[in-house]
């Protein structure tokens, strides 16, 4: 290794001084081994110090940090009743039933049950704020001091969080709120791999208190699971709504039995067929005898023309009279003659009837031709049988005419009161048909509800089956040993630790400490024109002698 050597004074020789001071400055170059080594003997007290020094600290912050310990519980989800394969699904084949797991998906759901807040709070309620903040009177010396230091360290945590929160940096938490805060970072929930079973890990500064805590925990959230499973707001539902229809249907069916009786419990639509034929039937009766009834008016009218024309008496003599067979022929042929004109008025001149009574006119004017108009016979006076006939059939037809509008009045009321009850009819045609497609609505939805309630029934009792699936088959129960600090850790990595650090801080101080390493750097210096003087080798650079060496 070349020997380090410092500026001296420099002669008075010809060459232009050189300002040394002005050049001097660190020459940085690759430390070698044999140089780190010298480094790190120089100051091996430093390093064998300071391990020490972190040693002991350690054990100081070991003595003064509580323990943290695991608790750990596990569940198993076992195929519950609802996945069970029937007890004959084997006898019909040969084939075995296959083994039935728990679905990934129903872990999941638990886990995610497990993860609820709610059951973080129900534990912190449950347990109370003097169990998580209570302490146990200390009683040695290094048990007070941990109590000072903790309560310390705790003060400035409240003050400096009473600060962020008066700034609003921080939200205002109560000791309940601290507790969740603390629970839910401290409870780890994760399903096994490729199986049924959850573990659930608590760190907790007290394995008891942390089984204890644990073991609340597992209660809450069974509860919990229960209530979730044991849900009977959907089957109150439908036992609610299925209570309504019922009460609506029993109301709708009861007004549709009145509204049947009050038509006498006969079909509508055969009751309406029933009516509009009978009004049918009337407008074609009320029509005809209208008709009629015209015809007899007409026929009267005649009539009584006929009768203004004829005397009321005649002459008749022995010797010369007239021929009461010509007069009685011509009486009928007027009969015949008014009756067809009425006839033709009324049904046509085409029927049978009015051929019939064209017939008898011929035949009737045939025999008046060939009668005689007059006879011998006795001069008498006598009443005019034409008139007396015409009479006769004037006082028939009146009261055939009275007949006839007391029938057209008749038929007429008869049928106001048959459109009456055919436009009741409509409207009870109309309210049971709205009432039927209300029962049969009704119905349909009381169906409905029904196979909903059965549905939510089934899912009740396999929910009630899911119930009992869950099974702790590992209590909770605190390690021997804590997992945090772990002291032989701590130590090895403050010893190591400081080791390195104390070599590096050695080798960096060496490293920026401006010297002269070789020749090379000396001449780079001074340009090669300095008279040296080689200082002897000293174990402490920083302690030279003021004693001159040789030149």
């Amino acid at each position: 290794m070349t020997r380090n050597v410092l500026l001296d004074e420099p002669d008075n020789s010809d060459a232009d001084p050189v300002d040394v001071s002005a050049k001097r400055q660190v020459i940085w170059t690759p430390p070698d081994a044999l140089r780190i080594l010298a480094v790190l003997g120089a100051n091996l007290r430093l390093l064998i110090l300071a391990p020490v020094v972190a040693v002991l600290a350690a054990f100081v912050y070991l003595s003064l940090t509580d323990p943290t310990y695991q608790i750990g519980a596990q569940l198993m989800l076992r195929p519950g009743i609802e996945l069970a394969a029937p007890a004959t699904a084997s006898l019909q084949s040969n084939q075995q039933t296959a083994t039935i797991s728990t679905r990934l998906e129903d872990v999941n759901a638990e886990v995610q049950i497990l993860k609820d807040p709610a059951l973080i709070h129900d534990v912190a309620v449950t347990l109370g704020e003097n169990f998580f903040f209570g302490e146990d009177p200390p009683v040695t010396l290094i048990q007070k001091l941990k109590r000072t230091v903790s309560h310390a360290v705790r003060n400035v945590k409240d003050t400096v969080r009473t600060g962020l929160v008066k700034i609003g940096l921080l939200p205002k938490l109560s000791k309940l709120d601290l507790i969740q805060l603390l629970l839910q970072s401290a409870i780890e929930i994760n399903p096994v791999t490729r199986s049924d079973i959850i573990e659930i890990s608590l760190s907790y500064p007290d394995g008891a208190a942390g089984e204890v805590v644990l073991n609340a925990f597992l209660k809450a959230y069974q509860a919990h699971r229960e209530r979730i499973f044991s849900d009977t707001r959907a089957p109150d539902y439908f036992d609610q709504r299925l209570a309504v229809l019922s009460n609506d249907l029993a109301l709708a069916e009861e007004d549709h039995r009145v509204a049947r009786d009050r038509l006498q419990a006969w079909s509508v639509d055969d009751q309406r067929n029933i009516v509009v034929t009978r009004r049918e039937t009337l407008v074609q009766m009320i029509a005809d005898t209208s008709m009629e009834l015209a015809a007899l008016t007409t026929r009267i009218a005649a009539i009584d023309t006929q009768l203004g024309t004829l005397p009321e008496r005649q002459q008749s003599s022995v010797a010369d009279l007239a021929n009461p067979m010509r007069s009685e022929l011509a009486l009928r042929r007027v009969d015949v003659q008014l009756k067809l004109e009425t006839e033709r008025r009324t049904s046509g001149s085409r029927t049978t009837q009015a051929q019939n009574l064209e017939e008898q006119l011929v035949l009737l004017g045939d025999m008046v031709a060939k009668e005689p108009a007059r006879v011998t016979g006795e001069v008498i006076s006598i009443a005019n049988p034409l008139r007396e006939s015409l009479v006769a059939q004037r006082a028939n037809a009146e009261v055939e005419h009275k007949t006839l509008r007391e029938r057209l009045t008749t038929l007429q009321t008869e049928r106001l009161t048959v459109e009456a009850r055919l436009s009741e009819l409509d409207q009870a045609s109309v309210g049971l048909a709205r009432a039927e497609r209300e029962i049969a609505q009704l119905r349909s939805s009381e169906d409905r509800f029904r196979r909903g309630r059965d549905d939510t029934r089934i899912a009740a009792d396999l929910s009630n089956a899911r119930i009992s699936n869950l099974t702790v088959f590992a209590e909770p129960r605190a390690g021997i040993a804590p997992v945090r600090p772990r002291p032989m850790r701590i130590l090895m990595i403050a010893a190591i630790g400081s080791l390195i650090f104390m070599a590096g801080l050695a080798l960096l101080l060496d490293a920026l400490m401006p010297r002269v390493r070789n020749e090379a750097d000396l001449i780079k210096l001074t340009g090669g024109r300095l008279l040296v003087r080689a200082l002897p080798e000293v174990r402490h650079p920083r302690t030279l002698p003021r004693q001159s060496g040789g030149t």
